[in-house]
């Protein structure tokens, strides 16, 4: 024989002695080995870990913002108007200083909008505007904080296990199968000719 016979006749020996079945089937070592996840799902992960770091590193002003949904705020704005005749703007901005704020409230106490003239005899008030607390971002952060609360109230048995269901005699349940197919028997698809 020549070397290519011989070639090819060792090539198919190796070949008939390292299969497992003469249709084929599995191969040792074949296929992603197991407990390994597929690309997608490490990829998925990966993105998964990213999030989680990026809300971890705002994790206080995130919860802040719940509670301040949670509890509902309140602004204290500041109106003033500049120019005068066709050039008259009105400019609105939030008062973040807590002093001026505290000075406003002992002024006005209760009263939701006052204004003044200043020096310039322009026209400038206050008003302060409130947002409503809002519940499900309150019943989030108590969930968070101390676990869901229970949803099911047992009114039936007083805290005491449940009776074993019993089993219906075979004479009623014959006698209720009768009864079902007598009702539908003139009713229904049954009926359709």
């Amino acid at each position: 024989m020549d070397s290519v016979g011989e070639l090819t006749e060792t090539a198919f020996e190796s070949l008939k002695n390292n299969s497992n079945s003469k249709r084929g089937g599995a191969r040792p070592g074949a296929g992603r080995p197991k407990g390994k996840p597929n690309q997608a799902t490490i990829d998925r992960m990966a993105v998964k870990k990213a999030f989680q770091e990026r809300v971890a590193a705002h994790a206080d002003s995130l919860f802040n913002a719940q509670f301040r949904l949670a509890v509902g705020e309140a602004f204290v704005y500041h109106v003033y108007y500049t120019g005068s005749g066709k050039n008259r703007k009105k400019h609105t901005e939030i008062v973040r200083n807590p002093e001026l704020i505290r000075e406003l409230i002992d002024e006005h106490g209760d009263n939701l909008g006052f204004g003044t003239k200043d020096s310039n005899d322009q026209d400038h008030y206050y008003f302060v505007s409130t947002t409503a607390a809002n519940n499900q971002a309150l019943e989030a952060l108590l969930n968070r904080s101390f676990g869901k609360a229970d949803e099911n109230i047992d009114i039936t048995t007083g805290g005491n296990a449940l009776p074993e269901a019993t089993r219906l005699p075979s004479d009623v349940v014959e006698g209720f199968t009768e009864f079902m197919m007598a009702k539908t028997k003139g009713t229904g698809a049954n009926n359709a000719k």
